[in-house]
């Protein structure tokens, strides 16, 4: 099972977010949203009570404001993840715009939205993403 944890502001936005990852994940899982409509947590004490409410063998970290484009996603991240054992979550973060390199910060400026990370790690999931044939949209 694929436990998608979301930290939520936007109870409108998280309903529309949820009827889309059920429509298109293809795959048992759980939808675990921590309302933080009143900015109670930091996003990552949110994600940190989401995992410890989770039951899934595979943690999907994402925003309410990105949409899956893809259908059957979960099958494929459950697929990749019986592969390769050393992999264990991942979390989503995007852009607009995809530059070449496929790594979401090279395209700057207005497109990256929570502002510049050069983190490779965050580079790196973005890309195994996109190489899995997985699209997402962000939408503001």
């Amino acid at each position: 099972m694929i436990s998608i944890i979301v930290c939520g502001h936007d109870e409108r936005l998280g309903e529309t977010h949820e009827r889309n990852v059920i429509k298109t994940v293809e795959y048992p899982c759980e939808y675990i949203r921590i309302d933080n409509r009143d900015n109670h947590y930091g996003i990552c004490a949110a994600y940190n009570e989401g995992v410890k409410r989770a039951r899934g063998d595979i943690c999907v970290f994402v925003h309410e404001d990105t949409l899956f484009m893809n259908r059957g996603w979960g099958s494929v991240l459950a697929q990749k993840f019986a592969a390769d054992s050393t992999i264990g979550l991942i979390g989503v973060i995007g852009t607009q715009y995809l530059a070449d390199r496929l790594v979401w910060q090279d395209a700057g400026e207005p497109f990256i939205a929570g502002g510049n990370c050069s983190s490779p790690v965050i580079a790196i999931v973005m890309s195994y993403l996109f190489t899995l044939g997985i699209r997402m949209m962000l939408k503001w």
